[in-house]
């Protein structure tokens, strides 16, 4: 449900984007800070369930999605292992 009942949902929004402009920081928006917490607690070892849960999807589908990420960076990684 609503954080914050009293206010319009696009109140939040408005106020992030106007401090990302005042900042002078162009390409976000408040919805970036979803994807960068789940992110973080995939890279922290979180159980995806437990994403999934925290960020009220219905679909566990739509958790991997943060997962696939997670891999992609892990290979990438994975590719500066150099052997002699």
């Amino acid at each position: 449900g609503r954080k914050f009942p009293k206010w319009h949902p696009d109140t939040v929004s408005h106020w992030f984007q106007e401090t990302l402009n005042n900042a002078k920081i162009k390409g976000h928006k408040l919805h970036d800070l979803r994807h960068t917490c789940a992110t973080y607690l995939l890279k922290s070892g979180v159980a995806l369930e437990t994403v999934q849960r925290i960020l009220g999807h219905s679909q566990i589908s739509t958790t991997q999605i943060y997962a696939k990420v997670l891999t992609d960076i892990l290979s990438r990684e994975m590719n500066k292992l150099k052997f002699k």
